[in-house]
């Protein structure tokens, strides 16, 4: 077979130039390497986007020029005018993934092409049969692990259920609990990979339910990443302080603070900077640029739990509808949770109508059935005020509308949202995970 035919220079340049065009556009591929590139210029060009993206920054035209200057590389590929010639053409990313798919076949072909033709040579120059067909049967199933298309035996999902089992019988497991007992015994904790949906009116309570998730998990030792769209970080902060440590949230004014609150809010701000919780509040949603800076995240700092806050605020730029726009968001946290293997919390408003009240429905989720569809648990929310013999209490109502893994049903807990703080309603034991 001639070589020729194993790479495909125009193609190298198309994706580069996409890339480069639409820098978004990275989230969309999925397997692709350095390596998988045979020009020596798509190596250099797409370890720069990588190195950019990974830094948090947007690796546009002008931003990759910047670092391959610095990097002394930039005079190797042809300077500014070959980077400029790879968008010359562009008009749209919407098929990078198919161009990233026909890199990465062309690469294992190449793989295997060298690994039969070094076999040949190490035949004809007497090397050992049994050395030969190893060296052919790595490169081969390197290329199998590498197409993720490819079908595998179930022994691989059975090994994998087998160590899961292991874990859970050393007293450990992967899953990890909300700190609300009866929610537990119902969802049976966060996996690993689930898309969590938490569905609510304007101001019923989703953002002090997820703080409230976040903060226990975060007292058991797992680290949390938050996606603010909504709030500052002074804002999460300011709440999770007051959650923690019982505070009356009116008492931290700007001008005047008594001291025994000022003594418990600088105590709940050591213990909150003990804590591992990874926060950015943007401005902008651009959805599949988060997902790319977030995956850094998550492989730097080990992150167990993703709270995005809220859906509504994404967007992707691309759909011609909402609906569209948010269908393909929803897909892409879940292929993200999928390929990461970490709970994403995804918070969604409601659909809201004249005279509305009470706990909502799947049905209300706004904007796009496709949220439904992709999240492995649903969670409703609905928040009451109700009279006690102590006065007026406010109590929030949890109801597991969807959950693939099994029960539905609905839990209450008890809310003091001066505090911002939820309770567990009943008084038994942690379940434990």
């Amino acid at each position: 077979m001639n070589l020729t035919n194993l790479h495909d220079e125009p193609t190298e340049r198309a994706l580069l130039g996409k890339l480069i065009n639409d820098p978004e556009s990275l989230a969309r591929i999925d397997g692709l390497s350095v390596d998988d590139f045979y020009s020596d210029f798509g190596k250099i060009i797409f370890s720069a986007i990588q190195n950019l993206t990974k830094n948090g920054k947007s690796a546009d035209l002008l931003a990759v020029s910047n670092y391959l200057k610095s990097s002394g590389d930039l005079q190797k590929i042809g300077g500014d005018f070959f980077l400029t010639g790879l968008g010359e053409y562009f008009v749209s990313s919407g098929l990078i993934a198919q161009d990233a798919e026909r890199l990465i076949d062309l690469a294992n072909r190449r793989r295997v092409y060298f690994a039969l033709t070094s076999g040949v040579q190490n035949l004809e120059t007497g090397s050992g049969l049994p050395e030969v067909t190893e060296s052919v049967l790595s490169a081969l199933q390197e290329t199998e692990h590498k197409d993720g298309g490819s079908f595998r035996p179930i022994s691989e999902a059975t090994d994998r259920l087998i160590d899961e089992l292991d874990v859970v019988m050393a007293g450990k497991s992967t899953v990890i609990p909300t700190g609300f007992y009866d929610l537990d015994a119902l969802i049976e904790g966060l996996r690993p990979s689930d898309v969590i949906i938490i569905g609510a009116r304007t101001s019923a309570g989703k953002t002090l339910f997820a703080l409230n998730v976040a903060l226990h998990v975060l007292k058991s030792g797992f680290p949390v990443g938050l996606i603010s769209l909504e709030m500052s970080k002074n804002q999460i902060a300011r709440r999770l302080i007051c959650a923690s440590e019982k505070i009356d949230v009116s008492k931290i004014r700007p001008r005047r603070i008594d001291d025994d609150t000022y003594k418990r809010y600088l105590h709940g701000i050591e213990k909150l900077q003990a804590l591992p919780l990874f926060i950015q509040d943007l401005s902008s949603g651009r959805a599949f640029q988060i997902l790319t800076q977030v995956e850094y995240l998550v492989k730097m700092r080990g992150i167990r739990l993703l709270i995005f806050d809220h859906l509504q605020l994404m967007n992707s730029g691309k759909s011609e509808t909402r609906n569209l726009e948010l269908g393909e968001i929803s897909r892409a946290i879940k292929l993200f949770a999928l390929k990461n293997q970490i709970p994403v919390m995804v918070l969604s408003q409601m659909n809201r109508k004249s005279g509305d009240s009470g706990m909502p429905n799947l049905s209300e989720l706004r904007d796009s059935g496709a949220i439904e569809q992709d999240a492995d648990i649903v969670l409703l929310l609905n928040r009451v005020s109700e009279a006690t013999t102590n006065g007026m209490k406010d109590f929030l109502q949890v109801k597991v509308g969807k959950n693939r893994h099994g029960q539905t049903g609905e839990i209450t807990l008890n809310v003091f949202l001066d505090q911002q703080r939820l309770e567990n309603f009943t008084t038994q034991m942690e379940s434990q995970f």
